[in-house]
């Protein structure tokens, strides 16, 4: 159990949620904010438990009113992962709101005091009277950037969303150097371009063409044909057959692939036989209709 050398107390939404100094880095603990959006910290926990090397978890002792107790602490890098796992939709709606919230405003408080001692007004506000920084983002580009990063994350497998969602945001601070809020308004275009092709770790992406690439494609005479049967022919004439092709680049490698290749030459030779068989039966049974019995008339 770790003791924390410095305890930053952080007001938010009637709730007090702190900042924790642990070899100089921010954490907080999580208890705080699961029970301040309203849900239950056993559930929360449980999951945090199951995954501590995922979200970096550190156990502490920290001071409290009723003396020193033990804490579950999260990297604050870590936090807005975690927030983005909770889905509002999901929770009860009476606290829905609350958890939009936290979301939409908990790490940047908390990310403020740590930095500057206090949030400056970034605490959060209904909507209608929200206001932009001078000179950052406005309103409705803060929406549309949470926007275009939820429905990137959303698609994802939840294994992958916490993490897609670290790395967005984490790529407009590294970007611009401040919070997303931050960017000066006439880089939005840029904010959603950065967004928008950022590579996201679970994503369908188109495989780049490899060194051994064979598609059966190959075997196709035109375009419009569809691949039907190979015959002895089609193997016997192919300028450049696939696989003496694949085990060739393999070897080029710096593969060894010899036992492959005698498997290969071994099987290549018992198919040749065998066509050499077959079309001499075949040859003789074409031409057994014109075969009869040998007679001379007296």
């Amino acid at each position: 159990m770790i003791s924390s050398s410095t305890l930053i107390p952080v007001p938010f939404r009637g709730a007090t949620l702190f900042v924790v100094n642990h070899e100089g880095q921010p954490f907080t603990p999580m208890k705080p904010i699961v029970e301040g959006m309203g849900l239950a910290w056993q559930t929360q926990h449980r999951k945090l438990q199951t995954n501590i090397k995922r979200w970096g978890i550190t156990e502490m002792v920290i001071p409290s009113d009723g003396g020193e107790q033990a804490a579950t602490c999260l990297p604050l890098r870590k936090l807005p992962g975690w927030l983005m796992t909770i889905h509002p939709n999901k929770v009860k709606p009476e606290i829905r709101e609350t958890v939009v919230a936290y979301q939409n405003e908990c790490d940047d408080v908390l990310w403020k005091y740590w930095t500057e001692g206090a949030a400056h007004n970034l605490r959060f506000r209904p909507d209608k009277t929200r206001k932009a920084l001078p000179g950052g983002l406005t309103v409705e580009q803060q929406d549309a950037v949470k926007a275009l990063i939820k429905s990137r994350v959303d698609i994802l497998a939840h294994r992958h969303q916490a993490k897609a969602a670290i790395t967005c945001w984490s790529a407009i601070k590294s970007k611009f150097g401040v919070s997303y809020k931050e960017v000066p308004a006439e880089c939005f275009g840029e904010v959603l371009s950065l967004v928008a092709r950022l590579p996201l770790e679970g994503e369908l992406l188109k495989a780049e063409r490899g060194p051994y690439a064979f598609p059966a494609s190959f075997w196709q005479t035109a375009p419009h044909e569809r691949i039907g049967f190979l015959t002895w022919q089609d193997l016997v004439n192919a300028e450049a057959r696939p696989l003496p092709a694949l085990l060739n680049r393999l070897t080029d490698d710096g593969n060894d692939v010899e036992g492959a290749r005698v498997e290969y030459l071994a099987m290549r030779h018992i198919m040749e036989l065998q066509h050499l068989i077959l079309s001499n039966v075949a040859r003789d049974v074409m031409s057994y209709p014109n075969r009869g019995l040998t007679f001379t008339l007296r």
